[in-house]
């Protein structure tokens, strides 16, 4: 194929991609009712969130008052008094460096 048949088929495709995507917009706002006119639907309040104004979802076996058989595992709970190894500390440690760059890349393939 050359490169004129390949641009237009190209064309072809985009422009079939944009009337499929018109249809489907103009499709939505006519069976919702229209644009973003009226208020958005209410959301069924999912299993074990938090209520109203808070953000996240409930933690019951993290609470102090927590029943015992309720908690996490003792060995799924964190030990915040444990000591962090230099190799730990240097993992959390921010990157501090230069970010990457294109400029001066090489194109050929590392060798060795």
């Amino acid at each position: 194929m050359d490169a004129k048949k390949i641009a237009v088929a190209l064309a072809a495709f985009a422009g079939g991609t944009a009337a499929l995507t018109a249809a489907a917009v103009a499709l939505g706002r006519r069976q919702s009712g229209g644009g973003n006119d009226g208020p958005a639907p209410a959301r069924p309040q999912a299993l074990g969130t938090v209520s109203e104004g808070a953000e996240g979802h409930a933690a019951p076996d993290l609470a102090p008052d927590a029943e015992p058989h309720q908690r996490a595992p003792e060995a799924f709970r964190p030990d915040m008094d444990a000591p962090m190894s230099a190799a730990e500390r240097e993992a959390l440690r921010p990157a501090t460096g230069p970010g990457p760059t294109l400029v001066g890349a090489s194109t050929s393939a590392p060798t060795g």
